[in-house]
């Protein structure tokens, strides 16, 4: 039986840096285990590739990737917000869409056409709801995506903080356009309210001089640092206190961000916006504090709030569920659900099925 042909495509560019973009990272994670290719509908991070709209996205490259949409058994799309590609119209039927950041308000859709995808996933419930009630849609369903990284041994409780406390963002920004929605200004500027408190940024973008002026210009060098280059996170991260990851928007992040779902394996609290579609999970195992709005005097009081219970907070927990290779069997099932029946059982004969049983 011939072996079905996966194309994955995605609306988020490569990395400046190998490795430094995390959904680019899982993404190359799970098409290995299919055995399949990559589009990169940006495949560049440059101004002409950013400008494009979504709507357009491909036409630049479509001579290229035409006879590939065609040979794919199915086509699996990854992007940060529900978007409508116009290339992929003739191919919706065998298209499946996966939202890699957190809705919020949603902008009037196609209903036409995205009534035509196979299949629709969400990374939580409050976005499936969401979707289900704004939308006529009956080809939505829950697949939350991991994160590749491997979790060391069992680490032992975190102790009560020295007297400076230190703070980690990896999650920063990779351009000036990103500072104010990726909260840099917000987190620089709340030491004001924090002594004996540094933030440290694990850079991996660019405009670096434009964050040591404002830094500089808030007099906090001291207190504010940055690291560049190729780090291993989890060594670096076992340094600090407490891990923050900030985005104004769902789509500039991912809804379960490595470095958030990184700190709680190292057993430290955490902290994110509502935006962020982790903030129900942090709620529920009360592993951290979730705030509201990109503001330095809240976001002071969480840093606060977490400085004076440290060891109240939930942070040893098992976190299989956010494991990569969860991620890639849920998908194996989701294709072989979606498979047209043949003469022979798909349960027992479908050609997903050693990836499921890997």
């Amino acid at each position: 039986m011939k072996k079905p042909k996966i194309l994955f495509i995605t609306t988020v560019a490569p990395s400046f840096f190998p490795d430094s973009e995390s959904s680019s990272k899982d993404l190359e994670y799970i098409a290995k285990a299919f055995e399949s290719e990559i589009i990169y509908l940006r495949p560049q991070r440059n101004y002409f590739y950013q400008k494009i709209p979504a709507y357009f996205l491909g036409y630049p490259q479509y001579c290229t990737i035409k006879k590939k949409l065609e040979e794919a058994t199915f086509i699996h799309l990854f992007s940060p917000a529900l978007v409508s590609i116009n290339i992929l119209k003739p191919y919706l039927h065998k298209t499946f869409i996966s939202i890699t950041g957190t809705l919020q308000n949603l902008p009037k859709l196609d209903i036409k056409y995205f009534s035509k995808v196979k299949k629709i996933t969400l990374q939580t419930q409050n976005n499936l709801d969401l979707l289900k009630n704004v939308n006529a849609l009956n080809n939505l369903s829950l697949l939350p995506i991991g994160s590749y990284f491997n979790f060391s041994a069992t680490l032992p409780l975190a102790k009560i903080p020295s007297k400076d406390f230190k703070i980690i963002v990896v999650s920063s920004p990779w351009s000036y356009a990103d500072f104010d929605k990726k909260g840099f200004f917000t987190l620089v500027q709340s030491l004001k309210y924090l002594p004996h408190t540094h933030i440290t940024f694990l850079w991996r973008g660019k405009d670096i001089d434009k964050a040591v002026d404002f830094i500089n210009k808030n007099r906090l060098a001291h207190r504010v640092h940055i690291i560049t280059g190729y780090q291993n996170i989890e060594k670096v991260m076992a340094q600090y206190d407490i891990c923050i990851a900030l985005s104004s928007h769902g789509k500039s992040i991912k809804a379960y961000p490595n470095s958030i779902i990184e700190a709680l394996h190292l057993k430290k609290p955490v902290i994110v916006n509502s935006t962020i579609g982790i903030a129900d999970f942090i709620r529920q195992k009360n592993c951290g504090e979730v705030i509201e709005n990109l503001n330095e005097i809240e976001l002071a009081e969480a840093i606060k709030k977490i400085q004076l219970n440290y060891l109240n907070y939930s942070i040893d927990m098992d976190l299989k569920e956010f494991l990569l290779d969860n991620t890639i069997q849920n998908i194996a099932q989701l294709y072989q659900k979606n498979e047209r029946p043949s003469s022979q059982s798909v349960h027992n004969n479908s050609k997903f099925q050693s990836i499921r049983n890997n």
